[in-house]
């Protein structure tokens, strides 16, 4: 079942929290990729919190607006500062 996989994933240490199919879903974006590894984190100890993805995910969002990934009109729903 899925929710035996997803288990699986998250708890054995051999397996990649975000496989290569996944990258591919986000054109191995390496900006959201670091940011999906910032957040996954098996141990709970090393979790980020809330306000901590809040910071990481506004300078993941002006990283791809500086790099031209995604253009200021359609990161307006995510206020950030340039």
């Amino acid at each position: 079942s899925d929710w035996i996989h997803f288990f699986f994933r998250v708890t054995d240490k051999n397996q990649e929290l975000m496989t290569e199919q996944r990258k591919k879903l986000i054109d191995n974006n390496e900006a959201l990729i670091e940011f999906f590894d910032f957040v996954f984190q098996r141990n709970p100890d090393f979790r980020p919190s809330i306000a901590e993805i809040t910071i990481k995910f506004k300078q993941t969002m002006a990283r791809l607006v500086r790099e031209g990934q995604v253009t200021p009109s359609t990161s307006n729903y995510y206020p950030i500062s340039l």
